[in-house]
């Protein structure tokens, strides 16, 4: 990290939100809503296992700081606002991808002490498999026990295409970035969740990091009033990297198991890893969904399609002040 970065996280950043400074350096904007989105909250941050979470310190601090300098509002009427062409003042929307259970442990009740609503997006496979590990999360928990060697001689099943794509990679992330493009039953053969050796490697590792909500503990964030549970697909593919047919089943089934299972009405889709294509837009209106979340748009039609929003993604990698400068500057980037 160069020094000008660290003189900036230690000493800028923090005397500028302490000041009140944070509004007038991050410049003039006409946006004035932004929806925000994290992963994980946990009690202690260890990014030798993951960078997905949060420390539930920073997140306090950041939600706090939001419900008193903005109005934090559910997606629903964010969307409901951007259509209707309504200039709220300073809105926020808080949006959590891929239905950790630390959403419910740690981030949930620091919601409701600063009554800040929010949308849980869920990979629902894990309602199927309660023990089921994203296949990013695997790779991330294991790879201090196992070397990338595992993966790419289970590359061998792949066809010579795939094969050739995974034994190219170099590193730990291109390798991840590469296993994008594959579709579920590829990225299953080079994983092999199952075998002696990746179990044994997960064996210890802390739950936080890798344990996904219940329907019991979603249907009781739901009854509070404050949480809104949305689709995050039933495996987590790459939308844009996967047969049509394959999606269309990603896109319905997931919203199929939530309703049967929450008895409430899915009507938002966060696509994983942000990707999308306009085939997948099609899909997800056909299939029943009114509020779609990508990260950075990705279409041409996105700008006039009101059923699509961008996202800023916290970091999770640098300190609180930052990311509140950081959130500021984003309604010129993301916001509407």
């Amino acid at each position: 990290m160069g020094i000008a970065k660290v003189v900036a996280r230690k000493f800028l950043f923090p005397f500028v939100v302490e000041a009140g400074l944070v509004r007038l350096l991050s410049g003039n904007v006409s946006a004035n809503r932004l929806i925000v989105m994290y992963h994980g909250v946990v009690n202690k941050t260890d990014f030798n296992l993951s960078v997905n979470h949060l420390s539930l310190p920073d997140f306090e601090y950041q939600i706090k700081y939001l419900s008193e300098h903005f109005e934090i509002v559910p997606l629903r009427e964010i969307f409901k606002s951007y259509r209707e062409g309504k200039a709220g003042k300073n809105q926020i929307a808080i949006t959590f991808d891929d239905g950790y259970e630390n959403n419910y442990t740690n981030a949930f009740p620091v919601l409701k002490k600063y009554n800040a609503p929010a949308t849980i997006f869920v990979v629902t496979k894990m309602l199927d498999q309660p023990d089921y590990l994203l296949w990013y999360d695997l790779i991330d928990l294991v790879k201090q026990k196992l070397d990338i060697s595992f993966f790419k001689n289970n590359a061998q099943l792949l066809d010579e295409e795939k094969r050739y794509l995974i034994l190219q990679t170099n590193g730990w992330s291109d390798f991840k970035n590469k296993m994008k493009l594959l579709d579920i039953q590829d990225k299953e053969l080079v994983i092999q969740r199952h075998s002696i050796e990746v179990k044994q490697a997960l064996e210890g590792v802390n739950k936080e990091f890798r344990k996904l909500l219940t329907v019991e503990q979603m249907s009781e964030m739901i009854s509070s009033g404050l949480i809104e549970i949305g689709s995050h697909t039933h495996h987590h593919p790459n939308l844009d990297e996967i047969s049509s047919e394959a999606a269309k089943n990603e896109i319905e089934h997931s919203k199929t198991i939530l309703e049967q299972k929450l008895k409430v009405e899915i009507k938002s889709i966060a696509f994983p890893d942000g990707a999308y294509n306009q085939q997948t837009i099609q899909l997800c209106k056909q299939a029943g969904y009114e509020n779609l979340l990508a990260v950075d748009y990705k279409t041409a039609s996105d700008l006039q399609d009101r059923s699509i929003l961008p996202r800023f993604c916290i970091s999770n990698t640098t300190t609180p002040e930052s990311n509140i400068f950081q959130i500021y500057r984003a309604f010129s980037k993301k916001g509407f």
